[in-house]
């Protein structure tokens, strides 16, 4: 290809010509692609100065954080409609774009709105909701995009789920992850916490290492004796004997037992709960066999006993109520039979005598047999109608036990539940205002689509990368069946979920996992890096494959929370990119953050980045074969960050910009 004619201050004319480069396709990476986080407000002070500052340091992409708090001017509220155009004509006049917002994490930590021991807390959740929003409004008004937000949705047991299951979650084997978040080879069994689903209160919280006192099924109990005594009438007979044994049983029990023991656990609880059900005459309890894991069997444990008691109760009220009608049907016979007798019998003392019987009220006086059976049936029809009443509250009882125990669900369910709920609304509100835009002919950049970010291994359910893509697939298929519910087709909704939910991959969160991740016995460091970085690849490209991602933290790392530059770290940063990059379909946006010992140092950071990726600085045209070349030998690796001050320059800043004397490039030149 031709070289390229550069002018010439002292010849006054283009007189020089640069040999000829080799110039290659667009690479994977450019300096477009690869772009900055900037917080509003944070030494910058309004958004158009946080945005310009950028622009001046040669960032073109961005990821803008509105501040929750602290400085004037600043949250989306604070934006303002002539601020927020602004912003779009500066990014416009620099071919510039804000690919995503992230919301402050001081005011959105999850979508479920757990709360830790209250529970899920419903006007949290709305909170966060409307925070969301006011997050969407504020990406409608400017580029479109994604909007980031940090996912703890609920704890978790992190070791069980992890720890032992090495054909699962990329064969990792994990330390429990403790409260202090220290690490250890203990046996470390957490909580199991209930929540009723109505309200998401905590109804249940069973301690760690907890022991239940359980019913030895190898027999019918004695509450089962007793109900087939009182058929029989045959109660005065029983025998102690038939009193059950009772066991203590681990909380865990199910995870050791074999899976033929499994199974035959599984059916008896499904059992168990569908017999109840009968007897109570309620719908059978909707469970199926792969709920029954040992949280829920747990429970069914703890609340049988009670469903005995209930059912006893029911049947020992009910006997009794059988019987008394069974009397009062004689006596209904029996006196008019008496008063017949005794109308006779009024002429004959002797036989009179005979029909009188000692007045329980006052033995002195004797009264006719009638009159007292008359009295007995008049007490036993009160006596009727109490059993009636009772017999009907232990029903009621047993009812609303069993109420109660249907509406228990674990934390994790009902926190997985809500978390997807959620994301299906804002992706709705999502797509709903990228619509909008484009119905009145201001099509945005890009849609508009949630990304909640995996946080610290510790912090909660949505961490780690499998559960990410849990939640990000649910939520989808719930979105699509909110647009098929307005009539939209599946190919089109299923389109459009995919656009409207994915997530935010932060580089640096997924290996902290590291802390965590147990050594092989007399394994080297150099192996056990070697292993750990082939999970981590291995999480990154199973999430990419599935297609939920469309956001990226680039930052490299160590074992704990701290933010390095690229190639500072131990992390597989620069592949775990490049994977993502050659598997995402839908939309992506890649960007740093800010580093420990580069806070506010926008330059350093993105330069950094654009080093580590070898981006080129500029593309050339060539109009005649309609693509875009690359001047392969002009990068930020070859041409060096150490003629750069802190303080680089953008190629193009608006005119208002470049004449006030406050931004000077590196060397001193006017802005063009």
């Amino acid at each position: 290809m031709k070289g390229i004619n550069y002018f010439s201050q002292s010849t006054d004319k283009y007189d020089y010509e640069e040999p000829e480069r080799e110039l290659i396709e667009v690479p994977m990476f450019t300096t477009r692609d690869l772009g900055s986080t900037i917080v509003d407000g944070k030494g910058q002070g309004t958004i158009i100065n946080s945005v310009g500052a950028a622009l001046r340091n040669g960032t073109t992409s961005i990821e803008f954080t509105p501040q929750a708090s602290g400085e004037p001017g600043i949250g989306t509220e604070s934006i303002g409609t002539e601020s927020r155009k602004q912003v779009r004509d500066l990014l416009r006049l620099n071919d510039a774009k804000i690919h995503s917002i992230h919301v402050p994490p001081e005011k959105v930590g999850n979508v479920t709105g757990w709360s830790g021991e209250k529970g899920f807390n419903e006007a949290q959740l709305d909170f966060t909701k409307q925070e969301i929003k006011k997050h969407v409004d504020l990406a409608a008004d400017l580029q479109g995009g994604a909007i980031v937000f940090h996912t703890n949705e609920f704890p978790r047991k992190t070791w069980k789920t992890f720890g032992h299951e090495k054909k699962q979650h990329g064969g990792g084997e994990f330390f429990p992850l403790l409260e202090t978040g220290k690490t250890g080879e203990e046996d470390y069994r957490e909580g199991i916490i209930f929540v009723d689903k109505k309200n998401g209160k905590v109804a249940l919280n069973f301690d760690k290492n907890q022991k239940i006192e359980v019913i030895k099924n190898d027999g019918k109990s004695w509450v089962d004796k007793y109900s087939e005594a009182l058929k029989d009438g045959k109660t005065d007979e029983m025998k102690y004997d038939v009193v059950p044994k009772i066991e203590k049983r681990d909380i865990f029990w199910y995870e050791n037992e074999s899976d033929k023991d499994k199974d035959k656990f599984k059916k008896k609880y499904k059992d168990v709960l569908n017999n109840y059900s009968k007897i109570f005459n309620m719908p059978e309890y909707e469970i199926t066999e792969d709920r029954i894991n040992p949280e829920r069997a747990m429970l069914i444990d703890a609340f049988e006993p009670q469903f005995r008691a209930s059912k006893a109760n029911v049947e020992r009220y009910d006997h009794e109520l059988r019987q008394m009608i069974v009397r009062r049907d004689i006596l209904k016979k029996q006196i008019p039979l008496y008063e017949e007798a005794e109308e006779s019998a009024k002429n004959n003392p002797q036989l009179s005598e005979s029909l009188k019987v000692e007045d329980q009220l006052n033995p002195e006086v004797k009264i006719w047999q009638s009159e007292e059976l008359k009295r007995e049936l008049s007490k036993l029809n009160g006596t009727i109608s109490l059993h009636g009443d009772q017999v009907e509250q232990a029903i009621r009882e047993a009812h609303n036990r069993f109420e109660q125990f249907n509406n228990l669900e674990t934390v994790q369910e009902h926190g997985f539940n809500t978390a997807t709920e959620t994301l299906s609304e804002l992706g709705y509100y999502a797509y709903k205002k990228t619509k909008e835009k484009m119905d009145s002919g201001q099509a945005l950049e890009r849609p508009i689509y949630m990304a909640p970010e995996n946080i610290f291994p510790q912090g909660g359910y949505g961490s780690h990368l499998e559960e990410m893509k849990d939640l990000v697939l649910t939520s989808r298929k719930k979105l699509i069946e909110k647009l098929k519910g307005g009539g939209m087709n599946e190919s089109k909704a299923a389109k459009i979920a995919s656009h409207s939910i994915r997530s935010t991959l932060d580089t640096q969160h997924l290996g902290m996992w590291r802390a965590h991740f147990k050594p092989k016995k007399n394994e080297s460091d150099e192996a056990y890096k070697k292993r750990f970085d082939r999970w981590y690849m291995d999480q990154v490209k199973r999430l990419a494959e599935a297609d939920v991602i469309g956001n990226m933290h680039i930052v490299d790392g160590f074992n704990g929370h701290t933010h390095v530059a690229i190639g500072e770290g131990t992390l597989q940063v620069v592949n775990a990119v490049k994977a993502v990059k050659g598997l995402t379909k839908g939309p992506l946006s890649l960007n740093t953050e800010a580093y420990e010992d580069k806070v506010g140092n926008l330059s350093a950071q993105q330069m950094n980045m654009w080093r580590a990726f070898d981006a080129p600085m500029r593309s050339i045209d060539n109009a005649d074969a309609g693509l875009k070349y690359i001047d392969s030998k002009n990068t930020w690796v070859t041409y060096g960050m150490e003629r750069f001050t802190s303080r680089s320059t953008t190629f193009n800043t608006p005119k208002s910009i470049n004449e006030t004397e406050e931004y000077k490039s590196w060397d001193g030149l006017p802005l063009e």
